[in-house]
């Protein structure tokens, strides 16, 4: 089965965020949308499920996604509900991790 590719880059204020996606199909990737927001915090990068008809819901596979943030040494990050490992290097700030549902790696 042929992959389907996407990969996004933004530059949000200091830091650049990298979306990776892939997934079988594109109706795969039409399953869930990654939402990149400047907030007065922050970034925040956030998955919203898209309704899909009965029959994907049921037999459809999930796009795969991987966030790579690029941001100044000196920040505090915040990390909650991620699905997935999580790699952190070269940060001088804080780093909070919650509700982090596979490998942290510091």
């Amino acid at each position: 089965m042929r992959r389907v590719l996407i990969v996004v880059v933004l530059i949000v204020a200091a830091a650049e965020v990298f979306v990776r996606r892939t997934a079988d199909s594109p109706t795969s990737l039409r399953r869930r949308e990654i939402i990149i927001e400047q907030t007065s915090d922050g970034i925040l990068v956030r998955s919203k499920q898209s309704h899909v008809g009965l029959w994907e819901h049921l037999f459809g596979k999930d796009p795969n996604e991987e966030v790579t943030i690029k941001a100044p040494r000196q920040i505090a990050l915040s990390l909650r509900g991620v699905n997935g490992r999580v790699n952190v290097t070269d940060i001088d700030g804080s780093i909070e991790v919650r509700l982090c549902a596979r490998k942290f790696l510091k």
